[in-house]
């Protein structure tokens, strides 16, 4: 129920025209003064809301981008890991055959063979490449290897 200026006069009859305009005045005055303190701060304290607020999401968006680049370089890490094996099977599949073809193998080829075998081994290489470096071990040994 919204009360009119005139309805506020009718409460007070026994006060004069004055005296009511004094009260309405005075209330006005009481209730803007309250509305002064509190329309800031509740202004403010809006404004923090709405910041914090963006500030979250943000922080929320800023995660999301790093889980992203995360699962990237985890996809690209996948990637050059795949490419170190297909080397390593491919320079151990070279120097085996190599071996077997001249039915033979050297220290130093031996040497070498075993350190390609051993990372193949390591980064989940396949049983063909196992096959061919015992194959290589039960080749004769030739020559007294390098001298370094």
């Amino acid at each position: 129920m919204s009360l009119s200026l005139v309805d506020i006069f009718m409460c007070f009859p026994y006060m004069s025209v004055l005296d009511n305009i004094t009260h309405v005045a005075s209330s006005v005055l009481t209730i803007s003064t309250l509305l002064m303190l509190l329309i800031p701060k509740s202004r403010k304290w809006l404004r923090n809301k709405i910041l914090s607020e963006e500030k979250e999401r943000e922080k929320e968006e800023s995660l999301l981008d790093s889980e992203k680049r995360v699962e990237c370089l985890e996809k690209k890490q996948e990637m050059f890991d795949s490419i170190a094996l297909m080397l390593l099977h491919d320079r151990l599949f070279q120097s085996c055959l190599l071996n077997i073809d001249r039915n033979y193998t050297t220290i130093p080829d031996l040497e070498n063979i075993d350190n390609i075998y051993e990372l193949y081994r390591l980064n989940g290489g396949n049983g063909t490449g196992k096959r061919l470096y015992e194959a290589v071990h039960k080749l004769e040994l030739k020559g007294k290897g390098y001298k370094f």
